[in-house]
């Protein structure tokens, strides 16, 4: 394999923001799945030593580049408010994660709140989206969670979910 290979996987990770699968991968690079798959294993036992504050992960749909959640608590005061997310949006992202996909109408009736501004903002911050629509009168729109809200919360899969009791 081409030593090359690695830093390019590895600078386009941290570039693209969003999770990049390996056939992505091989098609931008002209390598096989294969390579791309071994340049990937050795990019995380890289990043898996203790010098590194950021890691490769495998979430449902690709890779990224985050920063190790051991570190979370000290990284997070560097950083303002505003990437925290409030008690409503907490509220009604843990309904659209266990029930999705959801419609606004049953959010709100768990709720028992108008969730509509929430629901906005989290469209805005991307950790959830449209997952088309109910097949049932006015076709209320149904919500799921993103990949944004699997690393946000420092998943691979929805099956990370705490169990509900």
């Amino acid at each position: 394999m081409d030593e090359n290979i690695i830093p390019l996987i590895e600078g386009i990770l941290f570039l693209s923001g969003q999770p990049i699968n390996e056939k992505e991968l091989s098609n931008m690079l002209n390598l096989t799945v294969v390579e791309v798959k071994t340049a990937l294993d050795k990019l995380i036992d890289i990043y898996s030593e203790d010098a590194h504050g950021i890691q490769i992960r495998k979430l449902s749909n690709g890779y990224c580049m985050c920063t190790k959640p051991e570190l979370g608590k000290t990284l997070k005061q560097f950083f303002t408010n505003e990437n925290k997310l409030s008690d409503a949006a907490l509220e009604t992202l843990a309904i659209i994660a266990y029930n999705q996909p959801v419609t606004k109408i049953k959010i709100d009736e768990i709720r028992g709140i108008n969730s509509e501004k929430t629901i906005q903002t989290l469209l805005e911050r991307e950790f959830i989206r449209e997952a088309g629509r109910l097949e049932s009168p006015g076709k209320p729109i149904l919500y799921e969670t993103t990949d944004n809200f699997l690393k946000y919360f420092g998943m691979n899969s929805l099956k990370d979910l705490p169990n509900i009791e």
